[in-house]
């Protein structure tokens, strides 16, 4: 996967900057906004969100565009880890099994994700919760939207036969206003 090779590489050891990987793209961010950098498997940039001046974040900046074929070695390498702690999470109805170094709040998983006490959990059962709970929720915001929907279709359907109305009487007063000159 690499992440861990460039994290390694760039010595980035200020926990407030995060290395991860979506979708085969490593992203480069904090605690708040996770792809504050973009890279492609390729090492050429995706994105940059602007206005990322902090010192540490251009440094990074700098080192990676300058030299897209090192980043793009370094995606390619397989990450060597110290430990593999078990950690669960869920996915499209499925508790999925990952590890990690170290257990808590903004590491990383070794394929990449960035962990949190609301999607990785050491133990399954605590996994199979949140996601229970997650999907509950999904739920009923899906059926919240649904009756908000439903509602905005009436008053379309109302609105359209006010102007269906409007018109009919619009163009019976211009049929007189014809007969009348």
């Amino acid at each position: 996967m690499g992440w861990k090779a460039v994290r390694d590489f760039l010595e980035i050891t200020q926990p407030h900057i995060q290395i991860s990987m979506s979708k085969g793209n490593l992203q480069i961010g904090s605690g708040y906004i996770h792809d504050i950098m973009v890279f492609a498997p390729d090492g050429t940039l995706i994105r940059t969100t602007k206005g990322f001046c902090s010192g540490e974040l251009f440094r990074i900046h700098k080192a990676l565009t300058e030299s897209p074929e090192q980043l793009a070695e370094l995606l390619a390498r397989k990450d060597v880890f110290s430990r593999s702690i078990p950690v669960y999470t869920y996915q499209d109805g499925e508790i999925v099994e990952a590890y990690c170094e170290e257990l808590g709040e903004d590491s990383v998983t070794h394929d990449g994700q960035i962990m949190n006490d609301m999607s990785h959990f050491a133990d399954k059962k605590a996994a199979l919760a949140r996601a229970m709970k997650s999907v509950d929720s999904g739920i009923a915001n899906f059926q919240a939207s649904l009756i908000d929907l439903e509602r905005r279709v009436v008053e379309c359907r109302e609105g359209i036969d006010r102007q269906i109305a409007e018109k009919a009487e619009l163009e019976r007063l211009l049929g007189e206003f014809h007969e009348s000159h």
